[in-house]
């Protein structure tokens, strides 16, 4: 099985894909959708109730992941769980055997979620981090690791920006100092504020203790592009990638180029180690952009 983790350890540029889950998706079809991709990845993220919505849980789905011979990077938010259940939580992936593991606080409810739902927050991003590195590491209620369980690797969410020049990741460099082992940018397609952060983390020291992914995505239209920046509050989505998706008479075509050319662009940004790819409508899309990415 080809592990993301052992991947991030390299010095080739690493690519992901994650799926998108929701109540309609069966284990069959979770499965063949990874199994799709996982020719082309080396490692298929698993989300935690994007936006509030059920969906199978992402424990359940890791696992099947793992009995088909994919290696899951398994989300995990602190919205939806107290203490307890995110430290059993961790504690089973451990001994399931997922290797790599995502820590967010995920994103507030809605106003007009319905049926309503509460918001834990039990732990914060740094605790939650602090929490996981010590059964990581061999220490709180490690006890229940296996003696051929792998210790996972920890990742972390940061947001982006365009920093000002004095600008310093204080609250990124703590998390790195609780023990997070990668960082993950939301969806950013756009390139100049991309350099300009990246730049910031690089001036600060702070990459040379975790690695750096960044999500992109191959829309297929003008309209799944809109749903997507209003459904995820913190991406960037330029309105020139808006225009030429508009524009296009072949909007498909024209949003795989897109993420295509942004993939080429950010592995020569300094600091950037991989790209996550969303997988949304349409599965082919990602595939093909992956495909046409490590032919180029």
């Amino acid at each position: 099985m080809q592990r993301f983790k052992e991947a991030l350890s390299g010095e080739a540029f690493v690519l992901t894909a994650e799926l998108s889950l929701s109540p309609k998706l069966n284990s069959t079809a979770i499965v063949k959708m990874a199994k799709e991709l996982s020719d082309f990845v080396s490692g298929v993220q698993i989300p935690d109730h994007t936006n509030a919505r059920p969906h199978i849980s992402n424990l359940t789905a890791s696992g099947l992941l793992l009995q088909a011979g994919i290696d899951p990077i398994m989300h995990m938010n602190s919205r939806d769980r107290n203490r307890i259940s995110l430290q059993s939580d961790l504690l089973s992936a451990q001994v399931v055997g997922i290797t790599s593991i995502l820590l967010m606080r995920g994103m507030d409810l809605p106003p007009d979620h319905r049926p309503r739902a509460t918001s834990i927050f039990d732990v914060g991003a740094i605790d939650f981090i602090t929490t996981a590195a010590a059964i990581r590491d061999g220490g709180a209620l490690s006890t229940a690791r296996d003696d051929d369980a792998l210790p996972f690797q920890i990742g972390a969410i940061a947001q982006v920006f365009d920093p000002a020049p004095s600008w310093m990741p204080e609250k990124l460099k703590a998390k790195t100092d609780a023990g997070a082992n990668f960082i993950q940018l939301p969806l950013c397609m756009n390139l100049e504020i991309l350099r300009r952060y990246m730049q910031q983390l690089i001036s600060a020291k702070l990459l040379w203790k975790a690695k750096v992914m960044v999500t992109v995505a191959p829309f297929t239209s003008r309209h799944e592009a809109e749903a997507t920046k209003a459904s995820l509050p913190d991406s960037m989505i330029p309105d020139s990638v808006l225009q030429q998706l508009g524009d296009s008479s072949d909007p498909r075509r024209t949003g795989i180029e897109i993420c295509i050319n942004m993939l080429h662009a950010m592995r020569e940004i300094p600091g950037i180690s991989g790209a996550n790819l969303l997988v949304l409508a349409d599965t082919s899309a990602t595939i093909e952009t992956i495909s046409a990415f490590q032919s180029s």
